[in-house]
């Protein structure tokens, strides 16, 4: 259990520090951590809440958006 909280604890500090380097939006350095640093929360959490997901929603889920997405694209 703690080698998944290391994981998730590298993957917010990672997307932070590229969101710095980058600089997605043009409010500065803090700003940008700070949208890097939500960013990340919001994977781990809907990462999260997927786990606890079962398989066969996801992919009831996942086969509507295809019906709907060509249904878009004939018409």
């Amino acid at each position: 259990m703690a080698w998944f909280a290391l994981g998730r604890i590298m993957f917010v500090v990672i997307v932070a520090y590229a969101a710095a380097l980058l600089q997605p939006l043009s409010a500065g350095v803090p700003a940008n951590i700070g949208f890097g640093l939500t960013l990340a929360a919001l994977v781990v959490l809907f990462e999260g809440r997927l786990r606890e997901t079962a398989v066969t929603k996801e992919h009831d889920v996942a086969l509507a958006d295809l019906v709907l997405r060509v249904k878009q694209l004939v018409g």
